[in-house]
């Protein structure tokens, strides 16, 4: 048995193994690239995923704290939506692009599929300090809000409002969110 082993290596072919050590590199040069077209195949889907679930609309943003908060946290923001001029070159100053210097009730939200809207509505028609006219008041952005959300169907909904918004006097209006699942 020993003779024939022996025999064989005697006969070995110092080319094979140049042969093998070539089919070795070029196997593990595929085996590399596939692991690497994988990882990319990978990255890209996670961009992808990324892309559809941290995406945001804001609305009325005259302090863009909820803006830069979701921008640290990832969301691209798909508009703002602000109308004041001052307040858009805030917004620019500070980064954002997207933003839509419009009205808010003559925006069209239908074209936005967000996973989270954010809003800072005017806090004038609820607040104590002010005159308190609530659903009257021409400032009065809620149900425009209402509307956005209609509209984008966004996951996640986040409106910044004071705290004279939840009193009895204004109930009605805290009504009008148990239309969506998601609000208490």
């Amino acid at each position: 048995m020993h003779s024939t082993i022996r025999a064989k290596l005697l006969r070995f072919d110092p080319r094979a193994l140049d042969r093998l050590e070539q089919r070795a590199a070029t196997t593990t040069d595929k085996i590399k690239a596939d692991v690497d077209k994988g990882v990319t195949q990978i990255a890209k889907r996670l961009d992808e995923l990324e892309a559809m679930f941290a995406r945001n609309i804001e609305s009325h943003c005259a302090c863009p704290f909820a803006c830069l908060a979701a921008k640290e946290l990832g969301f691209h923001h798909l508009g703002i939506v602000e109308k004041d001029p001052r307040c858009i070159a805030t917004l620019t100053a500070n980064g954002f692009r997207n933003v839509i210097g419009s009205p808010l009730h003559s925006v069209d939200f239908s074209h936005f599929r967000p996973t989270l809207l954010t809003g800072g509505l005017p806090c004038q028609p609820w607040s104590s300090g002010g005159l308190r006219k609530g659903e009257s008041d021409e400032r009065n952005l809620w149900y425009e809000a209402i509307r956005a959300i209609r509209e984008s169907l966004p996951m996640i909904v986040f409106l910044e409002m004071v705290i004279g918004f939840l009193e009895p006097s204004f109930e009605r209006v805290c009504e009008e969110t148990s239309m969506f699942p998601h609000c208490p």
